[in-house]
């Protein structure tokens, strides 16, 4: 077998195990909200505690899912060619990460209560005293979540992918066990917060040990390394900025969009909350996989100067995930009813709240294709080290979303699903313009 070939098999075998445990912590996630759901239902309970995760999210989707991996892997590789020891690197870098997460934390957890009320101005007061309750356990995973991005970059460098798809899962089934304990006992609503925010620290726990098994804890006395990495740290901050926003945008907008669906009924949010929920399932079996172990090969190739090859994968991965996507969406679009009856349809959820999700599950779906294609593009412009042209369909994408949903607000939540639909496809386009018109592959 030739090395062109044994690479490609273990991209294949890497993307296999990585699409495995998604969908195993896709799943243990969906069941995480039923037992939510069972205990509170549909109302202002499901709809705070929606919104409380939503800042986590985006920081993770920033940080650990996205920029952060984005980012380090390439300077990683770079480091690695110019004989650089990436372990001390690292070490700072965590130094600096965690002053800036423990002062936005503080921030955040002084203010939430006051904000409340001026972000959402029209949610219910059962809600936002939740939202309020919720948020003082959730916020504090952010912690553990950005010491956990650098750990986890720098596992998923050195190919150890298993360990990280895996820890998304050990998260959800701690918070499960816990939330079973509270549904059992009939405990306070409020410890759904702590459920989270304990799934996440043994989740660190998790990416921890294997980073210490694997040699890749930065020891304490390379913190304290002369300023060799200076110029590697100036590169850093220019480009987290540009690739943190690319990376979070949609995240982004579902935290822009919450807005506008606090002005609606209560339980809105919660039906868009679980078609997106439905959604991400085919989006990381196949998008975030590929947008993963792909990047890491691509940019393999480039820094080795095996553009051939580089084209050549990039090709592959683009058919795939262009096909793959579309089949898995046209499926879910026509079986959205029966599939939402069969997750949702018990407790206290009604028909009635079944065929909502399902209707905007609809809409959701047919952007999965364009998400797909626009995490394999993006990772050419990372693994070249270009973030500016991320960036730019970023803002393209944001834009057209700020535009679109203030003009179909008067759909209700079907035009807040429609302009995401829209915007998704715009950034794809803009995206699959500029990688030919500057024929990076």
């Amino acid at each position: 077998m030739s090395k062109s070939q044994s690479i490609y098999k273990k991209f294949i075998l890497s993307s296999a195990c990585v699409s495995c445990f998604a969908l195993i912590s896709r799943v243990l996630g969906y069941f995480r909200d039923i037992i939510i759901l069972n205990w509170a239902g549909v109302g202002a309970i499901t709809d705070a505690y929606i919104l409380a995760v939503k800042f986590p999210s985006l920081f993770r989707k920033v940080i650990s899912d996205g920029s952060m991996n984005n980012l380090l892997i390439p300077m990683l590789k770079d480091l690695k060619l110019k004989n650089k020891n990436p372990n001390a690197f690292l070490a700072k870098l965590i130094v600096k990460l965690c002053k800036c997460i423990i002062i936005v934390m503080i921030i955040f957890l002084l203010f939430i209560k006051y904000g409340t009320y001026f972000i959402f101005p029209n949610l219910s007061s059962e809600a936002a005293l939740y939202f309020i309750k919720f948020s003082y356990f959730i916020l504090p995973s952010l912690f553990f979540m950005g010491l956990s991005s650098v750990l986890v970059s720098s596992l998923n460098f050195n190919k150890k992918f298993a360990v990280c798809a895996v820890s998304s899962a050990i998260c959800n089934i701690i918070a499960i066990a816990t939330l079973l304990i509270c549904y059992k006992f009939n405990l306070p609503f409020s410890l759904i917060g702590f459920a989270i925010l304990l799934g996440n620290i043994v989740q660190f726990i998790w990416i921890i040990f294997h980073a210490w098994r694997n040699n890749l804890i930065p020891l304490y006395e390379k913190i304290n390394s002369d300023d060799m990495y200076e110029k590697e740290f100036m590169v850093f901050k220019k480009k987290f900025i540009n690739i943190s926003f690319s990376s979070g945008i949609s995240q982004i907008m579902i935290m822009f969009s919450s807005w506008f669906v606090s002005f609606l009924p209560t339980g809105n949010i919660s039906y868009l909350a679980f078609a997106d929920r439905i959604m991400q399932v085919p989006l990381s079996l196949i998008g975030i996989v590929f947008s993963t172990t792909f990047l890491l090969y691509l940019t393999q190739y480039i820094k080795e100067k095996e553009i051939y090859k580089a084209k050549e994968l990039y090709n592959q991965v683009w058919i795939y995930g262009l096909v793959g996507s579309s089949v898995i969406s046209i499926l879910i679009f026509f079986l959205s009813l029966p599939i939402c009856k069969i997750l949702f349809l018990r407790g206290k959820m009604t028909l009635i709240d079944v065929m909502h999700i399902s209707s905007y599950l609809k809409i959701y779906i047919l952007s999965v294709p364009a998400y797909t294609l626009s995490k394999i593009m993006n990772a050419v412009f990372f693994a070249y080290d270009n973030t500016k042209i991320p960036l730019r369909g970023a803002m393209a994408q944001f834009a057209s979303n700020f535009v679109l949903m203030p003009i179909l607000f008067h759909m209700g939540s079907f035009g807040i699903s429609i302009s995401f639909l829209i915007s998704a496809w715009i950034y794809a386009l803009y995206l699959f313009i500029e990688i030919r018109k500057e024929r990076f592959l």
